[in-house]
């Protein structure tokens, strides 16, 4: 029984024409082969899984090939056949994350003076450039300058901005970009097709939308759905095999931020949890649904949004407040980056839906144009009107405990939600000097005593009494479990922070 060859090793393009998405580069370098016009030293950056390395070993084999077409390799004759099974030791793949030493270049340059043996070229084609040493790099950098003529450098990085520059400007420098979704797809149709499985157009969407323009990645990922025996390739499936949330579950959580549902929204995040999905992905994909409702309310080109399955409900959300579908996709993108460091991303997602709620319905705050002045004509003095007697104000009522509840809902009310659902569960002594809350737990009592939670709270009492109230926070229980202290200090530790202004 043969060896099993993972889908992605099987279907490595064997010519510049089987690249996919960068016709750009391997049209240049046909061009180069064409002509005879080959550089010394090529720079191919970009993304993971674009097709770098590919295009590397390409390129080795077509300028060493005994019959090229067309500047593509043949890969029939004795040399393509020897760099294909590896066994011309003229082309050398070096990892560079693991040999990174300056022993390591210093081995190249003393092998570059030495002539190949099959090939007409030596190519040294380096992976993960920019992991070499400073000192490696310096080693690197005569031989780059003025290497033999029968010697090619290919470097391939993901992170060009690493790189010295004294080496970038000694190479031709190629960028490749991500793979676009339909293109991965299309590669993704012809593997199916190739090996015999059935699919649906919308399975191999959400597999090229998981990918993120990496092509090497989607198909390892189709690698996975296949091997694990499915008989058809349908959106259902992927999204289990694959733990990505349904699209009703990604545009319900949408609607119930825009709606202001905060209950919708937390009983969504927790389903998410207990399914053991990542945290990570829905909010991309929330993000990612955000922008497609976004571009579908401006341009009405459904060609142009990336949930193409979820058309319908991306229609029906076209009349969402364009502010607020902008506020989220700015709130939630910032959120995914801090969510990777976080022990609890779950909490993190649900503190930071409040906070966003929170914001999304701020009232604006608006300030009265100062009123024309008109110049006045010059008239003769006149006995002076007297002044009426200024009336005072009624004295506000005295504070008390009805005056909590109307402070809660005031709360409520401007928008400081979370506020509002700290102290909601609270009782308070209300007097004529200050407000006694008595709390079940300390979180909340923690929670509150935050400068920044206090001052609003402080507002909002100002605003029902009347009067600037000293505030003081109790817990009614003194004897707390140290388990739930333990969780309690985890939570106010863990780099969560609630901000109310």
């Amino acid at each position: 029984m043969a060896p099993y060859v993972a889908l992605y090793r099987k279907f490595r393009p064997l010519i510049f024409n089987d690249v996919v998405g960068q016709e750009q580069i391997t049209k240049i370098l046909k061009h180069q082969i064409q002509n005879n016009q080959i550089g010394h030293a090529y720079l191919f950056c970009g993304g993971r899984g674009t097709g770098k390395t590919s295009t590397a070993k390409i390129f080795s084999r077509a300028v060493n090939c005994l019959s090229p077409v067309d500047g593509e390799p043949c890969n029939e004759c004795s040399v393509c056949k020897g760099i294909l099974s590896s066994s011309v030791t003229d082309i050398m793949e070096i990892d560079a994350a693991s040999n990174n030493g300056v022993d390591n270049i210093r081995s190249i340059k003393e092998n570059v003076i030495y002539a190949p043996t099959v090939a007409k070229y030596k190519v040294y084609i380096i992976d993960e450039v920019h992991m070499l040493s400073g000192s490696a790099f310096n080693a690197l950098l005569k031989t780059l300058e003025e290497p033999p003529e029968n010697v090619i450098f290919i470097l391939a990085t993901t992170e060009p901005h690493k790189i010295p520059i004294t080496i970038l400007s000694r190479c031709q420098r190629f960028e490749f970009k991500r793979i676009s979704k339909p293109n991965i797809v299309k590669r993704l149709s012809f593997i199916c097709g190739e090996n015999q499985i059935a699919f649906q157009e919308n399975a191999l969407s959400v597999i090229a939308q998981a990918a993120d323009g990496a092509l090497r990645d989607a198909i390892s990922l189709l690698d996975k759905i296949i091997s694990s025996g499915v008989t058809e390739i349908t959106e259902h499936s992927v999204r289990t095999l694959l733990g990505i949330e349904e699209s009703s579950t990604t545009s319900a959580m949408l609607q119930a931020i825009l709606s202001s549902r905060l209950s919708d929204a937390l009983s969504i995040i927790s389903s998410v949890t207990d399914s053991g999905k990542d945290i990570k992905y829905f909010i991309w994909e929330i993000v990612n649904f955000a922008r497609d409702v976004l571009i579908y309310q401006v341009t009405k080109d459904d060609s142009l949004i990336n949930n193409y399955a979820s058309l319908e409900a991306i229609q029906q959300m076209q009349n969402a407040d364009s502010k607020k579908l902008e506020r989220i996709i700015s709130d939630l993108s910032e959120l995914e980056n801090q969510i990777k460091a976080s022990s609890f991303p779950n909490i993190l997602l649900e503190s930071s839906v409040i906070r966003l709620m929170a914001d999304l319905n701020a009232p604006v705050k608006t300030y009265p144009q100062a009123a024309p002045v008109a110049s006045a004509p010059i008239s003769q003095p006149s006995q002076p009107t007297p002044v009426p007697a200024e009336r005072k104000a009624p004295p506000p009522p005295p504070p008390s405990s009805e005056s909590w509840k109307e402070v809660i809902q005031h709360l409520k009310t401007t928008g400081k939600m979370s506020l509002y659902a700290t102290l909601a569960g609270t009782t308070a002594n209300v007097t004529d000097t200050g407000v006694t809350i008595y709390f079940k737990q300390a979180f909340g009592k923690n929670m509150i005593e935050r400068s920044e939670n206090m001052k609003t709270l402080r507002e909002s009492i100002l605003s029902i009494c009347g009067k600037d109230l000293t505030v003081k926070c109790v817990v009614e229980s003194t004897e707390e479990k140290s388990s739930l202290d333990e969780l309690e200090n985890t939570l106010l530790n863990s780099g969560i922070h609630v901000n109310i202004d």
